[in-house]
């Protein structure tokens, strides 16, 4: 919307033509005949040749005509006369009908009779002619300058006209103007009209006045209900004002606007109307009421435009005029981009309706008002600036270049484009690399600042506007025309900030953040005034509260009303190569996995910086166990791959990892605002694993790097903390496949208690399990369970499925309970395991007690599974077991184990494999055996241990089990040899194969227990030399052997009648003095 002047019309003016044109047939010529009837009487409206048009004005409070001038008259280059006053008038506008057939052709005529802009309507203004001739220059926009009007004739009479002196009032925004018009006869005669108005008028034309005003106000009233702007405004008022909440400027404005929709009676407010009777009927005192229009005043109806943004700088990939860009990278980057706000661009002519130039003309500066006019032709492609105070003179625009984006196919120079004609090629833009721009144009002479919207703010308030947070309003520096532009800056920043230094606005932007602004002029209130939208809106109803339009005002002034002050987006880019804060998993676990099911399903919470983070991808990694039989040993393979990937909102915060979004239910009645988010890692197979489940996140911001600037896919600063997730293994495991069983011994040396010149060695016994390859069948941390129970009637038919133990029955020996209950642990390990504590992890000894399932939960009525980490042999390229039990009380018992692997991490009811039985073993007899210091000139050893007594040749076995030491005694003195042995060694030697045995010594029996069958044999043995009294076990060159032999009976040897005895050995070892 635009308006450079008035526009002055006939309403109604078709129908009083149209009565005219059928009238005219009787106005046609005749010859007049003696005697006949005379023609039709003609009044003056019937001899119009055109019109004269006065306007009034409040500054002079006089009449001025539009049409008095001067004329120059001349003959080729000779004058006949000039400077003689003249007056012209205005042809009435034609009749005009398109060509076609005359009888449904109707003729068309315009009801504006004249429009003024300032200027005279007889006589042309000053200045030179904008001509284009496409004959001269085809091509748009290519326009030629003359001084005067070109001519196709010869030649010959001239005339010039000119406005009169000091005949036209001055059109200024704000002014009254009212217009009157007469017409011009034939002769060029009209009727005569005082130009100053009567000092009174009577009570009766004051009375005229009235009614005429009110004639006038019934027809625009009529007007005004009948537009589409009624209409809408009525529909309107079916709604319910929205009204804004909060505080701030801005929320008052929005309840203020809604209270104006409701009260303002009118749809549009006509300032012409507040004329009073008396000042209207001094108006049309000297012409009829019809002929003068209501006083007027002259409004600015096109909008103050926003700032102009002139980049000091050449743009960084992704940034524009309108998007400032900082960023942080992988590679070094400006940590600062700056923008001249630059106050928008006026014209001479808005200039000059604002007064900006009156004082000036007043006080004779002519030549600073003709140079601040020629200002106008400036832009900021120029190199040069016209010179305010030297019309003459131009001056240097420091730091200009014209740069070219990277498509830019046919780029223009900055020398090129100093010709108006010439525009800068699409992709080019034009920077200033000063502190301070100097302004190369004229400003709106009705922009004095800016206005900051930052229309994002306050999320967490309710606003019907997300405008309605205060803006910020800037002034520009200087009086016009010499404002000075604002620059703004913006840099890197931990916070978000802001500072405003002079003319510099600094804003401090963290990284990944981004801020959006929009930028509008701001005005004064005196410049409000003469607003055209704004004086004729409903908010100057009288209905309206006053306090109302007082908020409407202080908005409008601020910028904010789009219809006034229109703004343009800026937004404010802080870039990052990568997320500026890495997304963060703040919990994430793994549902059980069903049967036989190898996906998994997470549920989870992640923390992202919706800002900065465009969207995440859940990568997993996890590190297994590998054995192929085919390979020399095991191995382990490591597998990464992406599970999900998810869009990332801009706002988002938190957001949840669910396996099935859709059945999310709300707890209470508030909404869920929380995005829900699918994530089901389908793994390779069923097996038991710890996933390493980390968030990487991509940037946001991609497209303002460089593709080599960007980081790669293996970039560990856009991971985000690893979180370990067990996920259990849902199928069982395979059987164990046992190679073998053989027994094994578990030797200990310690201080003998409560003695320290003795040492003590005790020697447990066990079994190793061999196993064959592969393992791992349920992945890692997969177990060998040895099966056990106390209770008999649980493997009630199914003893393969426990483990069994029973003694010798070829020896006499110590009892056994119970055949079911092997003795995996030590007496206070199993009470641990009782009390559901963790056995104590001792080597050959389990690492975990379970119940085995299906057991029945009373008392030790269970059955139990002790669990062994199995270990690799390289040499044997099998796997195994050590196993040591608490045998201590049983002599060379049999034991056949039930074995089954175990996964501990299962899904349950998948932990245990099918139970495998192994081959029957013995286990050599425990011994403990202690080597003591009586005096520097002896040794004594001692062993005990539970013994059996054998069949040896010429012993005869009771029938029934001896149970007192008299009866055991004998059978196990001839039933066994126990022997001690000196030996020593070169105290430089280091080989075994240098030790000599000295004279061996017969151990004898010192003690039996006849319950047990435990059984001590000792002997003592002369030191020569005597050795220093210490506690033994540190000597390298003197050692005691002791060996235990059992004598048995073997087949006959032939040619000799009767059994031949044979000995086994039970026990050997070496102790250190």
């Amino acid at each position: 919307m635009r308006a450079t002047g008035f526009a002055v019309a006939e309403i109604d003016r078709p129908d009083r033509l149209k009565d005219q044109l059928d009238d005219s047939p009787k106005g046609e010529p005749a010859v007049h005949q003696p005697g006949a009837q005379p023609g039709p009487e003609l009044k003056f409206e019937h001899l119009l040749r055109g019109t004269r048009l006065e306007v009034w004005d409040d500054l002079t409070k006089s009449w001025h005509s539009l049409h008095e001038r001067s004329v120059v008259a001349s003959f080729g280059k000779n004058e006949i006369f000039k400077s003689n006053d003249d007056i012209g008038h205005l042809q009435n506008p034609p009749l005009s009908q398109v060509p076609g057939d005359p009888a449904n052709n109707p003729f068309y005529v315009h009801e504006v009779l004249a429009g003024w802009d300032g200027w005279s309507l007889s006589a042309p203004r000053p200045g030179k002619l904008v001509i284009h001739n496409p004959s001269d220059h085809a091509e748009p926009g290519r326009e030629r300058i003359t001084d005067e009007q070109e001519t196709t004739v010869n030649p010959g009479l001239g005339v010039r006209s000119s406005a009169k002196h000091g005949s036209l009032p001055a059109l200024r925004y704000g002014c009254r103007y009212s217009f009157r018009i007469a017409g011009v006869d034939l002769a060029g005669n009209s009727v005569p009209m005082n130009r100053d108005l009567p000092p009174e008028v009577s009570e009766a034309q004051i009375l005229a006045a009235k009614g005429h005003l009110d004639s006038v106000r019934t027809k625009m009233l009529a007007r005004d209900n009948a537009s589409v702007t009624a209409d809408l405004r009525s529909r309107d008022k079916l709604r319910a004002p929205t009204l804004g909440t909060g505080g701030g400027v801005r929320a008052e404005a929005e309840r203020a606007m809604a209270s104006v929709m409701q009260s303002a009676a009118s749809v549009r407010v006509r300032p012409e109307l507040d004329t009073s009777e008396e000042d209207l009927a001094k108006l049309i005192a000297d012409a009829d009421a019809a002929t003068v229009t209501v006083p007027k005043p002259f409004l600015r109806w096109d909008p103050i435009t926003a700032p102009t943004f002139v980049p000091r700088v050449a743009y960084v990939p992704g940034e524009s005029l309108q998007r400032m860009v900082i960023r942080t990278g992988l590679t070094s980057a400006p940590g600062v981009t700056e923008r001249h706000i630059v106050p928008p661009k006026g014209s001479e002519l808005e200039a000059e309706q604002d007064g900006r130039l009156d004082q000036l003309m007043r006080e004779g500066k002519v030549a600073r008002a003709y140079a601040i006019a020629l200002k106008e032709r400036g832009s900021l492609f120029h190199k040069e600036v016209q010179d305010i105070d030297n019309p003459k003179r131009r001056v240097i625009q420091p730091g200009i270049k014209l740069l070219s984006m990277p498509n830019v196919t046919e780029p223009k120079t900055l020398e090129q484009i100093q010709d108006p004609e010439v525009q800068p090629a699409a992709g080019q833009y034009i920077v200033h690399d000063v502190d301070n721009l100097l302004v190369p144009y004229l400003p709106d002479p009705m922009a004095d600042g800016v206005a900051l919207v930052f229309y994002d703010a306050g999320a967490d308030h309710k606003f019907t506007n997300p405008r309605v947070l205060q803006s910020v309003t800037l002034k520009y520096a200087g009086d016009w025309p010499l404002l000075q532009p604002l620059r703004l800056v913006l840099h890197s920043a931990p916070r978000l900030d802001a500072e405003q230094d002079g003319n510099v606005i600094r804003v401090g932007l963290p990284p990944g953040e981004q801020v959006a602004v929009k930028v509008s002029s701001t005005l004064n209130d005196a410049h409000l005034k003469k607003m055209g939208l704004w004086v004729t809106s409903p908010i100057n109803d009288p209905n309206v509260p006053d306090a109302d339009r007082q908020v409407l005002a202080a908005a409008a002034r601020d910028g904010w009303l789009w219809w006034l002050t229109p703004d343009e987006d800026l937004r404010l880019v802080h870039a990052t190569a990568r997320p500026a804060i890495p997304p963060k998993i703040s919990r994430l676990v793994a549902e059980p996995r069903s049967a036989n099911v190898v996906a998994a399903n997470l549920d989870g919470v992640l923390d992202v910086h919706g800002a900065s983070t465009d969207k995440v991808e859940l990568r997993a990694e996890w590190t297994e166990p590998v054995d192929d039989p085919t390979a020399p040993e095991p191995s382990s393979r490591t597998t990464r791959e992406v599970v999900v990937k998810h869009n990332i909102e801009e706002n988002e915060r938190f957001s949840l990892l669910t396996f099935n979004p859709n059945s999310a239910k709300h707890v209470g009645t508030r909404d869920a605002e929380v995005p829900l988010r699918r994530a089901v890692h389908t793994l390779p197979d069923t097996k038991a694993r710890k996933v390493t489940y980390q968030l990487h996140g991509s940037s946001r911001y991609r497209e303002f790097f460089l593709p080599d600037e960007l980081p790669k896919t293996d970039d560990t600063a856009s991971l985000g903390n690893p979180v370990e997730v067990n996920i259990p293994s849902s199928a069982v495991p395979a059987p164990p496949v046992v190679y073998d069983v053989i027994p094994m011994f578990l030797w200990d040396q310690t201080t003998e208690p409560e003695h320290p010149f003795a040492i003590r060695r005790s020697r447990r016994s066990g079994v190793r399990i061999w196993l064959d390859r592969p393992w791992f069948s349920s992945g890692d941390g997969e177990m060998l369970a040895v099966i056990a129970t106390g209770d008999p009637e649980l493997a009630k038919d199914k003893t393969d499925t426990v483990s069994l133990w029973a003694r010798d029955p070829i020896l006499v020996s110590s009892k056994i309970a119970n055949s079911y209950e092997v003795p995996v642990l030590t007496a206070w390990q199993q009470r641990a395991v009782q009390l559901s504590l963790k056995p104590e992890s001792l080597p050959g000894r389990p690492e975990l007690h379970v119940i085995k399932p299906g057991s029945p939960t009373a008392g030790d009525k269970v059955i139990n599974a002790y669990a062994y980490t199995p270990e690799f042999d390289p040499g044997r390229k099998r796997w195994y077991v050590d196993a040591v039990f608490e045998s201590a009380g049983a002599s060379w018992p049999f034991l056949r184990l039930a074995v089954a692997r175990y996964q501990p991490n299962s899904i349950a009811g998948m932990e245990f494999s099918q139970v495998v039985a192994t081959d029957f073993v013995q286990l050599p007899p425990e011994r403990i055996g202690t080597l003591s210091r009586p005096d520097k000139d002896h040794v004594r050893v001692s062993i005990t241990g539970v013994s059996s007594a054998t069949n040896a040749p010429g012993l005869t076995l009771p029938a029934s089990r001896p149970d007192k030491p008299e009866q055991l005694a004998p059978l196990l003195i001839k039933s066994h040899r126990v022997v001690a042995t000196l030996q020593t060694r070169g105290k430089t030697s280091g080989s075994d194969l240098e030790w000599k045995s000295g004279t061996e010594v017969p151990c004898a029996l010192a003690g039996v227990d006849a319950t047990t069958y435990k059984a001590t044999w000792t002997a003592e043995l002369a030191l020569e030399p005597a050795e220093q009294l210490l506690t033994p076990g540190d000597s390298d060159d003197l050692r005691v052997q002791i060996e235990e032999y059992e004598i048995l009976s073997a087949d006959e040897t032939p040619g000799t009648p009767g059994l031949t005895p044979t000995e086994r050995l039970v026990y050997a070892d070496h102790f250190y003095l």
